[in-house]
């Protein structure tokens, strides 16, 4: 049995820009590709957003839709709920929910819609079975939960391998060893005796041989964080062959935006830097970050020189915007970032935690204001 392990499709992403285009392009390929896999499994956030627009939930359902085209001899054999009839026909595509899609208690998440539509199946704390010409495997998921309860959440989900399968673990959280993240997890405080353990959240592509089975993480389809040069994007595909992992490789998507990460100290040499990369071909205009300390004027003057031929990002002089006791980057820090860092900074000091905060701030950013207050005040 094939499998294709994808994740952090992030379809919607850079709404209203020129990139807006790419998350579709490259979910679109991905897809294509690994319609010649038995089973596609999606490690969590497809979309960007908790609450898609209209447009990129109708793009969403026309991409995942033409997969019901393709057929597949994979077949669901256990689940622990009644799924839409269209969930089980063409190759059987099985996702979790990420931290972009997780929504407050009651609300239900694109994901969860995108399952209710019949295009895929939605896993959180629960597991699906699916059998091949007797090769049966087992998919439990863990749906991106606070990074802070997730060692909670795997101890009430109680997660464990499944007798007489082959045994695969999605979940969509930071690991220490790969994210630099306080409150994320160690690779040994995940649940024992899996096969494969695939990681969404983590934006570039790894795969790591543990002392029981191996883990994989595919890595973003597309650049929300540009942070190296020449990054690959793709997903990795296998094969189950008597209980056992083979034929492992990763599938490379050729049709996306080159990515290129210069550092200069001077104005000249930023210039000089860009053209070698321009000189080149390229069928879309490539994103470059420029790492100086370059002052306004000088970002200005770059950004017009090379507009139109590159998608530039330029960090300027250091400039803080102090509020209490964070400093932020204003050039980084988007409004919700910054509403976010505020409201639970205020909510901390009075001791609530992040679950209450979650679910204040989704109240909030849907326009509910007095279902925020009725909350805090039961709370």
């Amino acid at each position: 049995m094939r499998i294709a392990v994808l994740s952090d499709l992030h379809l919607g992403y850079g709404n209203n820009t020129e990139r807006y285009e790419d998350s579709f392009n490259a979910a679109k390929e991905a897809l294509d590709k690994a319609r010649h896999a038995d089973v596609i499994l999606i490690a969590g956030d497809i979309f960007d957003a908790r609450d898609p627009s209209s447009d990129v939930f109708a793009r969403a359902m026309e991409i995942f839709v033409e997969m019901k085209r393709y057929e597949s001899k994979a077949k669901i054999i256990e689940c622990c709920k009644k799924l839409p009839k269209t969930a089980t026909i063409g190759i059987p595509i099985i996702a979790i929910h990420g931290t972009h899609e997780r929504r407050a208690r009651g609300l239900i998440n694109p994901v969860e819609t995108m399952e209710k539509a019949g295009l895929l199946i939605h896993l959180h704390c629960s597991g699906v079975g699916v059998e091949k010409d007797g090769e049966r495997i087992f998919i439990q998921g863990l749906s991106g939960v606070p990074e802070q309860y997730t060692l909670a959440a795997l101890k009430k989900c109680d997660f464990r391998p499944k007798q007489g399968y082959f045994n695969i673990f999605l979940f969509h959280q930071s690991l220490k060893e790969f994210v630099y993240d306080p409150r994320g997890i160690e690779i040994n405080q995940l649940p024992g005796g899996f096969d494969v353990y695939v990681c969404g959240h983590v934006h570039e592509s790894a795969v790591k041989k543990l002392e029981k089975g191996v883990l994989l993480i595919p890595g973003s389809t597309i650049p929300t964080q540009i942070l190296k040069n020449n990054p690959t994007f793709g997903f990795w595909m296998f094969d189950v062959i008597d209980n056992n992992i083979a034929n492992l490789h990763f599938v490379e998507l050729e049709n996306q935006r080159k990515v290129y990460v210069i550092s200069a100290t001077s104005p000249s040499e930023v210039i000089k830097k860009i053209d070698e990369i321009l000189a080149g071909m390229h069928d879309k205009k490539p994103i470059i970050r420029v790492d100086a300390n370059l002052s306004q004027h000088e970002i200005d003057m770059i950004k017009s020189k090379y507009e139109g031929k590159a998608l530039m990002i330029l960090k300027g002089l250091e400039r803080k915007i102090e509020v209490g006791r964070i400093s932020i980057d204003e050039q980084i820090m988007s409004v919700e970032e910054l509403g976010r860092i505020i409201l639970r900074e205020n909510m901390e000091k009075r001791g609530l935690d992040a679950k209450v905060f979650e679910e204040v701030f989704e109240l909030l950013e849907n326009g509910k204001i007095e279902d925020a207050i009725k909350f805090l005040k039961q709370t």
